[in-house]
């Protein structure tokens, strides 16, 4: 194959857009580049042999490019996994190069951008999810400079962090429990992981996906015959994407496969959760104790269904009886039902209002007074209330405009004793 040469020469600067980006000349210039050459002197660089420094996390790294030095190789060592951020200035005009390896020389990514002559300094900013190990950050100019104006060396500094992302992945063949949230990470060299999961009866289940990066998910039968799919999920870390698959499955072993999207070349890696569910809804009693779900979900607190109200302790039991929410008291019958009006609870009578708290004190229904002590109860015979004696009967109703024992009772009910 023959050589590719491009030859330019003018008065004018000129801009080309090559496949190993951009190139400027000054006037009153000539310049020809191999390509082939080129591209393969960024391409071997990784396969050079130089003396290392160790990047430590959270640090600033400080170096010059020169002749005497025209490349810098940093050891990253991450003992977890997780998110790696690299930020690097640089003030080099001509191109500098940037190049992540792992430690038996795979390529995580590569890059490089031009100062364009300008006087302040280039940053470029990169993060990856990464896997723990002993990584290495080439830091290199061009190979050969466009002219003396654009020179390789020159002055940068890397500054580096890394969050830690702990997961609990429960990867085939271990089974994947229910009820469970499991924490994964999908990093930049995993294609896939992959959970297996065991269905014991015919049953409705749910998942529940979270992903902070463009994915895929799939559910497949141990056969590999699809049971359902979704390639594209969108999703970065400061909106994660939710997806609620609900699926009829017979007994038997399926498998959860979550990779990268196919349609996204960037953020196509990253953290990741999901709880497997039955996907239950309605009542159901277990151990005695009454729940409520909604799709797979326990219900907690206040319940309306079909104008009723329940209340579901935290741990989505429903109670019964008598309950003290927020110092308010309620009553709730044998089948969880919240009460209004009068109750009778033992051998006494309470009144709760419209939104079912306990009353206490003076309380006017169908036109009738009635008063409840501070315990909430219906009071009857003689009561002495801030030094006036009132009439309650036995139904509770106090007495009015009437005399009773040598005690005139006017209309608002006080008693004055007869002398």
């Amino acid at each position: 194959m023959s050589k590719k040469f491009i030859t330019f020469s003018g008065k004018y600067l000129v801009i080309v857009s090559l496949v190993t980006g951009i190139f400027l000349f000054n006037k009153d210039c000539s310049y020809a580049q191999d390509l082939d050459t080129l591209n393969k002197g960024v391409q071997n660089r990784s396969a050079e042999s130089k003396a290392v420094s160790n990047l430590y996390i959270g640090k600033t790294a400080y170096s010059q490019l020169s002749k005497s030095n025209p490349q810098d190789t940093y050891k990253i060592v991450l003992n977890k996994s997780g998110k790696l951020s690299l930020d690097i200035y640089s003030s080099i005009k001509d191109y500098t190069y940037f190049v992540l390896t792992t430690d038996d020389n795979k390529q995580v990514f590569m890059d490089k951008q031009s100062n364009n002559n300008s006087d302040k300094e280039m940053k470029i900013s990169e993060s990856v999810y990464l896997d723990a190990g002993t990584y290495y950050l080439e830091v290199y100019g061009r190979t050969k400079p466009i002219t003396a104006s654009f020179p390789t060396y020159g002055d940068y500094h890397v500054k580096s962090n890394f969050q830690s992302i702990d997961s609990n992945e429960v990867l085939s063949p271990n089974l994947t429990p229910f009820n469970k949230q499991i924490n994964g990470l999908l990093t930049w060299n995993s294609e896939t992981d992959t959970y297996k999961i065991d269905i014991s009866k015919k049953m409705k289940v749910r998942i529940e996906f979270n992903s902070y990066f463009n994915s895929s998910i799939k559910v497949r039968k141990s056969n590999n015959a699809l049971v359902w799919s979704r390639l594209n999920t969108f999703g970065d870390e400061s909106k994660p994407i939710d997806t609620n698959i609900s699926l009829d499955l017979e007994e038997g072993t399926y498998y959860l496969d979550i990779s990268g999207s196919h349609l996204s070349d960037s953020n196509a890696n990253g953290r990741y959760n999901f709880t497997i569910k039955e996907d239950l809804n309605g009542w159901i009693q277990s151990n005695s104790k009454w729940s409520y779900y909604k799709n797979g979900i326990k219900q907690k607190g206040w319940l309306n269904l079909n104008n009723k109200w329940y209340y579901l302790n935290n741990n989505g039991e429903m109670l019964t009886g008598w309950i003290e929410l927020s110092n308010k008291w309620y009553y709730l019958t044998i089948s969880g039902e919240m009460m209004t009006g009068w109750v009778q609870s033992g051998n006494l009578w309470y009144y709760l209002n419209n939104n079912g708290q306990m009353a206490t004190g003076w309380q006017k229904v169908n036109n009738y007074w009635y008063y409840l002590n501070n315990k909430g109860q219906m009071m009857t015979g003689w009561q002495k209330i801030n030094n006036i004696w009132y009439y309650m009967y036995d139904s509770g109703r106090m007495a009015t405009n009437t005399t009773i024992g040598g005690w005139r009772i006017d209309g608002s009910g006080a008693a004055t004793q007869i002398r």
